[in-house]
Formats: structure tokens, C-alpha cells, sequence
């Protein structure tokens, strides 16, 4: 595949989001047409397969603007877009593979974290048609990290949506927030961190 692209289903709730903002009024199709490309436009007006590739340069100007019109040009927005992107996965049954925490119920272990964030890497892999994501065996200090090489592609956006989408999974595996950070190493590695808690975690 010769453009850097991202599956249907990485980028659907992107585009509804923007069609939303258009239809209440807090943004118009002219100043849709200053911001965004002809192929962003497109896929505003079009219906989004989810089993199709699209430009992940599509991806990276709808959270831009996004960002811009309805998060006040905060990165923190786009990391809590991926934080609620896991919610609606892990609410609708589609990480059944994964121990998510009982009210109550203390940290459940680093194994446990291990296997679901390799699962989470399986499902990056699926959805971007670039970038080698791996979990690095080593976890000095009680940090676990998640390598992407090959990167380059992997646009800021793609980056702090990850690091909240990590962040959200992480939380409700663990019990407790493991401070989860994210940081492009070179243009062509993205390092995402977990903090582990030694005293909360059996």
C-alpha cells in the first residue's frame, strides 16, 4: 500500500464527529472547505467502511480540527479521545479477552497488563498499514514500554490517541491510573510508557 493509511474502523468516529459538529453549528461547510483537503471532504459527504483503508493524512486533519474547534487546541483532548475510544470498546464487548477490574477488586497484575496490551498491539497492527508496534520484555522502575518503529507515518494525532487509548485500558485492568505517557523518540520511534505501582499490584 503505497499511501500511509488507517482501517475504516480507526477512523469512523473521527468523521462522525466532525459531521456533528457541522450539523449543530459549530463549524460551516465553507470554513470545512478552508480547513480540510478534497479527500477530507469527501469522506465528510460519504459513508465510512469500516473494513476499507483510508489516507491516515485524513485521519490527522479532522482530530486537528477537532482539537482546534472543540477541544481549544489541547492535546489533552485528543488523549481523552482515546481514552473514551477504549470505553466504547471495552462497554461493547469487544475486549471480552481482557480482565478488566471488579468494583473493589485490587491491581491484577503485570502479566495480566503484558497480555492486554499485546492484544492492543495486534488491533494497532490491523488498524495502521505502517509502523511495528512491540511491548519491550525489560520494565526498569516499574515502567512497561510500548515501542512503535518504523513510525514516521504515525502522525501526532495517531500518537496521543494511542497513549489515552493505553491509558484507559490500563486504568481499568490495573484498578488505579498508571500514568501513562507517550513521546516521539526520533521521527521514526514513538515510545509509549506505564507506570506500574509496586504496592498496588499482585
Amino acid at each position: 500500500m503505497d499511501v500511509p493509511s488507517i482501517k475504516g474502523t480507526g477512523i469512523a468516529q473521527t468523521v462522525a464527529d466532525v459531521k456533528r459538529l457541522e450539523e449543530c453549528g459549530r463549524i460551516d461547510r465553507a470554513q470545512l472547505e478552508v480547513r480540510l483537503e478534497s479527500e477530507d471532504l469527501r469522506l465528510l459527504d460519504g459513508k465510512v467502511q469500516v473494513a476499507v483503508w483510508y489516507p491516515n493524512a485524513c485521519h490527522r486533519r479532522l482530530t486537528e480540527l477537532l482539537r482546534d474547534v472543540e477541544g481549544g487546541g489541547r492535546e489533552e483532548y485528543v488523549v481523552q479521545r482515546g481514552r473514551d475510544t477504549a470505553d466504547r470498546l471495552i462497554e461493547g464487548g469487544l475486549y471480552q479477552q481482557l480482565h478488566l477490574v471488579e468494583d473493589g477488586e485490587v491491581g491484577v497484575g503485570r502479566a495480566v497488563l503484558r497480555r492486554s496490551i499485546r492484544l492492543m498491539l495486534s488491533m494497532a497492527a490491523s488498524i495502521y498499514s505502517f509502523g511495528r508496534w512491540a511491548l519491550l520484555d525489560e520494565d526498569e522502575d516499574d515502567t512497561l514500554r510500548v515501542v512503535v518503529e518504523e513510525a514516521r507515518h504515525l502522525s501526532e494525532m495517531n500518537r496521543l490517541t494511542a497513549q489515552g487509548f493505553i491509558d484507559r485500558t490500563a486504568e481499568r485492568i490495573l484498578g488505579y491510573d498508571p500514568r501513562v505517557r507517550s513521546r516521539r523518540r526520533d521521527p521514526n520511534v514513538v515510545e509509549i510508557t506505564i507506570r506500574i505501582d509496586p504496592d498496588r499490584t499482585r
